[in-house]
């Protein structure tokens, strides 16, 4: 088989390195197996950078600064290292500085559908839900291509209030997840809230449409078929 050119080795390194760490049993078995390499002397990108995304996720969060502020020196231009920093920053309760270096890495990469979820969910945690909203609407690049955005969306709505609005971004996650059942709950659901305005009305009612129009004609919910 002949060989494949690999464009960006750094980036394939960490690609590979985040794959581990997401498929590994527990976070912990991450830590001891990227350790391990670095230990022995194997302290490349790749394994710093698995390293600290592992040290991250078991809640390790001042070790892991220190690697990732390490290598985002070394790639400042590097997203997904810059984007692991500024997370572990917001973990870290250093919101100013996390949400700058979220911001500021989707400004150069503003097509760049990681980086603009990490700036959302980044708002997200700094208390700012409107704004995570309005940030994910106005970058389509994250719409229909990334089922954690309209995760993202309804979230930022149920925290904004704005409840007819987190019922149709939940039904949307929903049903982009295979769930239509689930998702014509939830518009259903919207549909009973009080005071809901004609238009959010009109807007929940057309993707019920859409979403049953997706079904057999003989579907039924689950709570029907166990009668």
């Amino acid at each position: 088989m002949p060989a494949v050119e690999v464009k960006d080795p750094v980036e394939f390194g960490l690609m590979r390195a985040r794959a581990r760490v997401l498929s590994a049993e527990r976070p912990s078995v991450a830590v001891s197996a990227f350790g391990a390499n670095v230990a022995a002397g194997r302290d490349g990108d790749d394994n710093r950078y698995g390293l600290a995304l592992a040290l991250g996720e078991t809640g390790q969060v001042a070790r892991a600064l220190e690697i990732a502020d390490e290598l985002g020196k070394r790639h400042p231009n590097q997203a997904n290292i810059q984007l692991l920093a500024g997370r572990l920053r917001m973990l870290s309760g250093d919101h100013d500085t996390g949400l700058a270096i979220l911001e500021r890495t989707l400004q150069r990469y503003p097509r760049y559908a990681p980086a603009i979820l990490g700036y959302a969910e980044g708002l997200m945690t700094a208390g700012r839900p409107e704004e995570a909203r309005q940030v994910l609407l106005a970058r389509e690049q994250a719409l229909g291509t990334q089922l954690q955005t309209f995760n993202l969306l309804a979230q930022a709505a149920r925290e904004s209030g704005n409840m007819a609005e987190a019922s149709y971004q939940m039904a949307n996650f929903l049903h982009r997840r295979g769930d239509a059942g689930l998702a014509l709950a939830q518009l259903d659901a919207g549909l009973r809230l009080p005071d809901l305005e004609e238009k959010q009305r009109a807007r929940l009612l057309a993707k019920r449409r859409e979403v049953r129009d997706a079904l057999p004609d003989n579907w039924r919910p689950l709570e029907e078929r166990n009668r």
